[in-house]
């Protein structure tokens, strides 16, 4: 199958749209083809820039809820690239391969397992039972706790604008796009 939409084309680009795809991460398949949504490229570039870089939940435990997010929703052209920032945040390849065979039992601590257990519940059910919210509140403070839900609905928005639009792979690259969002100002 092919893309069902074509990432913008620079030359034709303009506004928001031209913004986008001169940034750092303006080259990959999904912000151009989310340039063409003027309205919006900009507002999910910022949030997902904020996601990486700004939030008080630690990387690891955000990787860790994304890929399970992607892992769930299908999410196959994020999932590389989040393999690659996770790695870079000390995710193993052995807990990458259990988030993969969603088998959270042997590979995870408690408090690993509390996180993905709440995880999945958001992705499946949405409203989380009380003995999954208990065990990951002994981990994440209110302020974590938001930026999780928030960083598990972005990455199943993005699963869902790749997958319906059968956006392809691309050159993984999650690691620079993190270094790039920590590099100072020029």
């Amino acid at each position: 199958m092919t893309m069902r939409i074509l990432p913008l084309d620079p030359a034709q680009a303009s506004g928001d749209g031209l913004r986008a795809l001169q940034s750092p991460v303006g080259r990959m398949t999904l912000f151009g083809l989310l340039a063409r949504a003027d309205s919006v490229v900009l507002a999910v570039m910022r949030l997902g820039g904020q996601i990486l870089s700004k939030q008080s939940l630690d990387a690891r435990s955000r990787e860790l809820m994304v890929l399970l997010a992607l892992r769930l929703e299908n999410g196959r052209y994020e999932w590389p690239q989040h393999v690659d920032i996770a790695k870079a945040v000390g995710v193993s390849d052995e807990e990458i391969r259990a988030i993969e065979e969603l088998a959270f039992e042997h590979a995870f601590n408690e408090r690993d397992r509390a996180l993905l257990r709440f995880a999945h519940a958001v992705v499946e059910n949405v409203r989380v039972d009380d003995a999954t919210y208990a065990a990951v509140r002994r981990s994440l403070d209110e302020t974590q706790l938001i930026e999780a839900i928030v960083d598990i609905g972005f990455y199943m928005m993005l699963a869902r604008v790749t997958e319906a639009l059968d956006v392809g792979p691309d050159p993984v690259q999650g690691r620079d796009v993190l270094r790039s969002l920590h590099a100072p100002a020029a």
